[in-house]
């Protein structure tokens, strides 16, 4: 048995009408082609809707799919920079609060007597200000150099002003009261 297409079906008629010398068999092939576009047109009419109403239900689910992997995705991104965000916040929060504290053991150690250098003591306080301020490096928060350097307003807040003899120094800072 061989199966066709309901198209197929109509062409092969179609075609068998055109070539059939006999009355009775024109008159059969007829009516069964009429019989067939008949039956095809109301299956269409019956079928088409119910087929439409399913694509329009499998395009809006695509759709919503498509729009529902985009809005994660971006969930996805707005959430890893808010979280590299918070974290760059709290080491901003970190270093608000130890620069004081260790700018503080920078001046303690820089004002250590002279007698008191070959001190353990005083060389622990100078290991303490040193692993700080190597932690703070790891951490990529280094001093601002200052010293011969020009003012910058993004860097710098610039006191005073006071005058030199030295020319190399004109209009550069001259003195750090606090790194």
């Amino acid at each position: 048995m061989v199966r066709v297409t309901l198209d197929e079906a109509k062409t092969m008629m179609r075609k068998a009408l055109v070539e059939s010398d006999d009355y009775r068999s024109l008159f059969e092939l007829q009516r069964d082609l009429f019989i067939l576009e008949e039956y095809t047109n109301q299956f269409q009419t019956q079928v088409d809707p119910k087929i439409k109403e399913l694509e329009d239900i499998a395009k809006n689910a695509q759709y919503s799919y498509i729009m529902l992997k985009s809005e994660f995705d971006s969930l996805v991104r707005r959430t890893e920079n808010d979280a590299k965000e918070s974290k760059v916040n709290q080491l901003i929060e970190l270093a608000k609060k130890l620069t004081p504290i260790i700018d503080q053991l920078g001046q303690t150690v820089s004002h250590i007597p002279a007698e008191l250098a070959d001190n353990t003591w005083a060389a622990g306080v100078k290991l303490v200000y040193e692993n700080a301020i190597k932690t703070l490096a790891a951490l990529g928060i280094t001093l601002i150099p200052t010293i011969g350097e020009e003012p910058d307003m993004e860097l710098h807040e610039p006191l005073s002003v006071e005058p030199t003899d030295e020319e190399s120094l004109k209009g550069k800072i001259t003195k750090e009261f606090q790194p």
